[in-house]
């Protein structure tokens, strides 16, 4: 992801959005699709921040292994259901811990929570919204609206600038 073309421009963006606490390409990336709907910005951050996650290496598949495994899991298994019946507690409800990092661990380490207000203003502020700007260009013409699109960008960026200003000083 980080040498794809979105990836690219989400870098060449990252000037623009450092003053407002934003620094990382893959936030700055996420707000390229968003212009399509705003409400994608959440899921392009979590394809974007697992993709570029370090995978682990694959295990060397063995039939016999995985076939012990599986009968270890079904043994399991067929133990906790009549254990669930002589008890009051429900075995399904029990979560396991999971060790690898989901998407909130992963922002969590590339957001301060003043830049993420600061990212959450921003979005909510700027018209970044390709239907919004289509509707616009055809009630108020193609000029008005790309200087509404320009002047709503500026607004958020300002404000978003001044909250994450005003959030550092503290």
């Amino acid at each position: 992801p980080a040498d794809s073309v979105a990836g690219s421009v989400g870098r060449v963006l990252v000037p623009v959005f450092e003053p407002i606490g934003i620094d990382d390409w893959r936030a700055t990336t996420s707000l390229i699709p968003a212009f399509l709907a705003r409400e994608i910005v959440l899921s392009s951050m979590g394809t974007i921040y697992m993709a570029t996650e370090e995978l682990p290496e694959e295990e060397k598949f063995e039939p016999a292994s995985a076939f012990v495994e599986q009968i270890e899991g079904f043994a399991n298994a067929l133990l906790d259901a009549f254990a669930s019946l002589l008890t009051l507690s429900i075995a399904t409800f029990q979560v396991e811990e999971e060790e690898e990092k989901g998407l909130r661990d992963l922002i969590r380490e590339d957001f301060t929570p003043a830049s993420a207000l600061s990212f959450m203003v921003f979005i909510l502020i700027y018209t970044s919204c390709l239907g919004t700007y289509a509707v616009m260009m055809k009630e108020i013409g193609k000029l008005r609206a790309t200087l509404f699109l320009g002047y709503s960008f500026l607004a958020a960026w300002i404000t978003s600038f001044l909250i994450y200003r005003v959030m550092t000083l503290f």
